[in-house]
């Protein structure tokens, strides 16, 4: 599983709140006497509680569906994270909702405005139509918040993993460790260039075909990852890695990470 500490708190958060929603569940038939009426449907606040639970529910299937994955699903997330921002923003819609009926009938009561001028209908639909906009770009501002924030808990994750790499396989070589060393080597290539191809915007496939469609590995590096490439599938064979073939791994490795900005 590849995910982020930050995604793994926004799913223990989310699964929190739907438990705190179970733990209403005794407390609705209380929560109905907090209602209003919309175009004769009576609408009790446990509707609500209704709805931000499905929401919920449905955004913890798409995060889990994300986690068994090894490359992270862009679709995954956003949809994820779309639910979740329309679960938060359930209750203010509904509250704005209620404060604008209560607003309409005082309003109406009063005689506001003069009989006919503005149908009844006409407000009503009104206030449905306003109050779904705000709902969405609400939810949908949120959702670009909350995607930001997976994107740069998931930059930091590949360069923690990175340098983790990178220092294994300089111990790993001072132990003599050789074919361990170039397996390192080669994880933390993989691991730079899934962290360029993310910041291109290219999520799906593998890392390296991602590398070369995206234009990150040219006729210049390109040498040196075959040379990487090379060693690490003796690394993984019963054949032993001699020396200098780590040293040519590390210093391949070495060049092509300066090409590749972080």
């Amino acid at each position: 599983m590849h995910a982020s500490e930050f995604v793994k708190n926004k799913m223990h958060f989310t699964i929190g709140l739907l438990a705190a929603l179970f733990a209403l569940h005794p407390f609705f038939p209380r929560l109905d006497e907090v209602h209003f009426s919309y175009m004769n449907f009576d609408i009790p606040l446990s509707s609500a509680f209704v709805c931000m639970g499905l929401l919920l529910a449905s955004a913890v299937y798409f995060y889990a569906t994300d986690l068994m994955n090894e490359q992270p699903s862009a679709l995954s997330q956003r949809l994820g994270n779309y639910l979740y921002a329309l679960a938060i923003m359930t209750i203010p819609f509904y509250l704005g909702m209620y404060a604008s009926v209560l607003v309409e009938n005082f309003l109406i009561q009063h005689q506001a405005w003069a009989e006919g001028a503005i149908q009844t209908p006409v407000i009503t639909v009104g206030l449905l139509a306003f109050w779904l906009v705000v709902w969405q770009l609400s939810s949908f501002l949120f959702r670009r918040y909350l995607s930001k924030k997976d994107w740069i808990s998931r930059i930091d994750q590949l360069v923690d993993r990175e340098m983790d790499a990178l220092k294994r396989a300089k111990d790993l070589t001072d132990q003599s460790h050789f074919d361990l060393a170039v397996i390192q080597f080669h994880k933390a290539v993989l691991t730079r260039l899934q962290m360029a191809c993310m910041k291109r915007g290219v999520f799906r496939g593998r890392a390296i075909a991602n590398a070369k469609k995206a234009g990150i590995i040219n006729k210049t590096n390109k040498g040196w990852l075959d040379t990487i490439l090379r060693h690490y599938a003796v690394a993984e064979s019963p054949q032993p890695v001699e020396p200098g073939a780590a040293a040519e791994t590390a210093e391949a490795t070495k060049q092509l990470l300066a090409t590749i900005p972080v």
